[in-house]
């Protein structure tokens, strides 16, 4: 590269982003936005409502957190001149822009393995008696961390010194090539895709067996469909690295020159994956937001509405469910065992014929003798009288 070609810029220093870089930049700030609100709803609720912290909450929080910091540098390569033509700037912004483009590759990197490491954890967690399931999700996911892993050192290993992989001034004294980069990351983004179908498909068969409410199984299913938009992305960005895997350095270099195919490499690349990273969060969340239904504001918003209907049409009855009432209905996220009906307790000594009758406090034996059943829920304001032969115990509840 001629140094000399970009001494002159042709165009002023202070012209500001780019167009191309607002939209790409507003697009991706605003998918942040949106998994920064999911983020801090799915913490508030939890502590809230007295539910644990679970370990698939701390890993999507650290995804946030390397997400925040891929923003960042992506807005500061922006700001440094990505979108204009290079001919048009001075070697101190290329190399600027060059040096933030190159941070935001191990961070998008990292931020998208810790996302779905949060949610293999959190289908690990709601699937558990699906053993099959479990193991298949616990290997691809080991297999994604591994690759991505070893993608991770050899960026950071691609160059000596160190700021030889971002700054073409520097003399290096050994480079890599860049070809096992792109081959690594191309087996990722198609793991990426595979993931993704398991993730979105296979949970679609089991959702209706689930032995869980109906809410929750609906957010699994928004969860799961959600997943093959992320696939699609990760389809889109295969085939643009897939373009690069068989040029010569001559030709990516020329391509380097090019505005165009920067935007579309670079551009569009860290646009797709950075929405990837944003659904992903939301999506990982999803599940835990349920319980946003038991908040007083809901109980307000439905008397309201309940309101507006008697008032519209006079005789319509609205049941107004308080969420209040029962706060551990549902509450879990786990598929429950089925189980069958369970027995009345044997006697210690033995098996006895016995009978059980309950009676509410101020009703007749009338009432009582009618109401007689085998199977009863006891609550505070039952009696339960439990006669047997040859002793006879009273238990008042």
């Amino acid at each position: 590269m001629d140094a000399a070609a970009f001494a002159f810029p042709t165009e002023p220093l202070d012209r500001g982003l780019s167009q191309k870089s607002q939209v790409v930049l507003g697009v991706t700030w605003t998918f942040f936005a949106l998994a920064l609100l999911c983020l801090f709803l799915r913490f508030y609720l939890t502590r809230k409502f007295r539910r644990p912290f679970t370990p698939d909450d701390w890993v999507m929080l650290l995804a946030l957190a390397l997400h925040t910091l891929f923003q960042v540098f992506f807005t500061l390569n922006c700001i440094a001149g990505f979108g204009y033509e290079m001919q048009t700037m001075t070697i101190q912004q290329i190399v600027d822009m060059g040096k933030w483009a190159w941070a935001t590759v191990p961070l998008n990197l990292l931020a998208n393995l810790a996302s779905r490491v949060s949610i293999t954890l959190l289908l690990v967690h709601i699937f558990s008696v699906r053993t099959w399931f479990k193991r298949l999700i616990i290997t691809k996911t080991a297999l994604l961390t591994t690759i991505g892993l070893a993608n991770f050192i050899f960026i950071f290993f691609q160059a000596s010194p160190f700021p030889a992989s971002w700054d073409f001034r520097i003399p290096a004294k050994w480079r890599l090539s860049h070809e096992p980069h792109n081959i690594l990351i191309f087996t990722e983004l198609i793991l990426f895709v595979l993931s993704d179908f398991i993730d979105g498909m296979l949970p679609a068969l089991l959702v209706w067996k689930l032995h869980m409410p109906l809410q929750q199984k609906l957010l699994l299913m928004i969860m799961m469909a959600g997943t093959l938009i992320t696939m699609g992305i990760a389809i889109g960005r295969a085939a643009i690295v897939s373009d690069s895997l068989n040029k010569s350095t001559d030709a990516s270099a020329k391509d380097g020159m090019n505005p165009a195919k920067v935007y579309v490499i670079f551009g569009v690349t860290s646009l797709l994956a950075s929405v990837e990273i944003s659904l992903l969060i939301i999506l990982g969340s999803g599940p835990k937001l349920r319980v946003i239904s038991k908040l007083s504001v809901f109980d307000k918003i439905s008397s309201s509405v309940a309101s507006v209907f008697s008032r519209l049409w006079p005789g319509t009855q609205l049941s107004v469910s308080k969420s209040g009432s029962r706060p551990d209905e549902g509450a879990s996220d786990v598929e429950l065992n089925k189980v069958g009906a369970v027995p009345f307790p044997e006697h210690p000594g033995g098996c006895y014929s016995s009978f059980v009758q309950h009676e509410r406090h101020g009703m007749t034996p009338q009432h009582s003798k009618e109401n007689q059943m085998d199977h009863i829920t006891v609550t505070e304001s039952y009696a339960v009288t439990h006669n047997q032969s040859p002793k006879q115990t009273n238990t008042q509840v």
